[in-house]
Formats: C-alpha cells, sequence, structure tokens
C-alpha cells in the first residue's frame, strides 16, 4: 500500500486479519509446519509385538519424557510387517529438539527402532 494512501507517509500502518481474511486450513497448516520446525511437534513410527501391554508400554515411556500424545496410529496389517508385530505412528507435542532428542535415545535404550518423520 505504499503511497496508495495520502496521508501515511512516516506514519506506521498494519493491516487488519480478522475471520473474514483467513484461510483457516492455510493456517492450520502454516502453524503446524512452525510447530515441527521449533521441534514443538515431532511425529515417529515404530514397530512392536502384537502382545497385550506392548502399546502401554511405550507410551508410559513417552508420557514419563513430559511430551503429550497428540495422535496415535496402530496398523497391524502392512506388507513386511510379521504377524505378530504392528507399526506404531505417534504424533507428540514436545517442549524442543532436545526433548525430542532425548526421547528418541530412551527409546532405541529401550530397543525401539525409531524413524522419525
Amino acid at each position: 500500500m505504499n503511497h496508495k494512501i495520502l496521508g501515511l507517509d512516516k506514519k506506521k500502518v498494519v493491516a487488519v486479519i480478522s475471520g473474514g481474511n483467513i484461510d483457516v486450513n492455510n493456517m492450520t497448516r502454516i502453524i503446524n509446519s512452525g510447530l515441527t520446525e521449533a521441534w514443538r511437534k515431532a511425529c515417529f513410527t515404530t514397530v512392536i509385538p502384537d502382545r497385550p501391554g506392548e502399546l502401554v508400554r511405550l507410551l508410559s515411556i513417552i508420557a514419563e519424557s513430559g511430551a503429550n500424545v497428540l495422535a496415535v496410529t496402530h496398523e497391524r496389517s502392512q506388507h513386511g510387517m510379521g504377524a505378530k508385530h504392528s507399526a506404531v505412528t505417534l504424533e507428540l507435542e514436545t517442549a524442543n529438539e532436545k526433548h525430542v532428542d532425548d526421547l528418541k535415545q530412551r527409546l532405541i535404550n529401550e530397543k525401539y527402532e525409531v524413524i522419525f518423520k
């Protein structure tokens, strides 16, 4: 708007963004991208034995780390997956990159294969 409206030279001008101007889906993508870049949101996949208690064991480690679970996908049937295993994908709310690194190391120490996305 530079020099488009008279009388605004040398004045601070801002654009007001209100509900009518926001594409909520696009804003969500922008926020999620920023959270991911800042390591406030992390997503990873691992494989667990398909036995009672294994998912809660994994989630307990995550809870102990202080991460918050935003979403869990538990898939039993994937190509290359044995009949006695399940793939688990988790989306987590985290504090920062060190928090994610510490959690990843803890999972590796507990014998989980961790693939961060």
